[in-house]
Formats: C-alpha cells, structure tokens, sequence
C-alpha cells in the first residue's frame, strides 16, 4: 500500500471515530459548546463530555487514543518519535484526564495533550514541558 493511501486510510478511520462519537453526544452538547464555534480537532472541552457517558466513557477514550497512535503509525508520521509508547493505553487516559484537570488546557487537542504527556513520561523538563503548554495555550486561545 502506498504511504498516500495510508495517510489517507488513518485520516478517514479518524475522522469517521469522531463522527461517530460526535453524534452519540446529543445530549450532552448543552455544556460544552453552546454557542462556540468548532474549528478542528478533538480537545478537552469534548473529552470531558466523554466523561459523561457510562462507564465514564473509557471505550471512546480508548478508541480515541488509539485511533490517534494508529493514525501517526499507519500514516508515518514524522512526528511519532514525539509520542511514548512504552506504556498501556489505561495510563494515557488517566494522563490525558488529568491533563485536562487543568481548565486552562481544554481548548488544547487531544493529540497535542498525548505529545505534551509523552515529554512527561520521556522525563523532559519540567520548565521545557511549562513553556511548551503556555506556547500551545497562547496558539488555541484564538480559537
């Protein structure tokens, strides 16, 4: 299979997990979006939502998370060796929700979460990780 095609492959797998997901959250739309405007991305504005389902939404979570690795991996992603991938998927979620913990992340994607966790668990700096987590806070305030 050409890389194109499994760019292209891992892109609608993703996009078509968070159509799914998306529609399943009908009701729970009243929150976290009343009156915003969605550009791109799944951030933690939704995660939370996923919260709010049974079992505290830890199967979307899961097929979240892994629909992104897949998607760097299938896809090649020259950005891969930035995510950790010596740990379970269990570990990540608890990451990302505790990420998420922090209001002034929500409007921050998912996928930029998992990257700022993998500096985390790489044991980067704790004052490279800051600055990197105020330089994406200052990019997504404008949207």
């Amino acid at each position: 299979m050409k890389a194109k095609t499994r760019k292209l492959l891992s892109f609608v797998f993703i996009v078509s997990i968070v159509i799914i997901l998306a529609q399943d959250f009908t009701g729970l739309r009243k929150s976290a979006y009343a009156g915003d405007e969605v550009r791109f991305g799944m951030d933690g504005r939704i995660w939370a939502m996923l919260s709010e389902l049974p079992n505290d939404g830890k199967v979307e979570k899961l097929l979240i998370i892994r629909g992104i690795y897949d998607g760097l991996m299938f896809g090649r992603s020259p950005f891969i060796h930035e995510y950790y991938t010596k740990t379970s998927f269990e570990h990540l979620i608890t990451a990302v929700d505790q990420f998420y913990n922090d209001y002034r992340n929500q409007k921050i994607p998912v996928v930029l979460a998992l990257r700022i966790i993998s500096m985390e668990l790489r044991g980067v700096s704790k004052e490279k990780i800051e600055k990197e987590i105020r330089r994406l806070r200052k990019i997504m305030s404008k949207y």
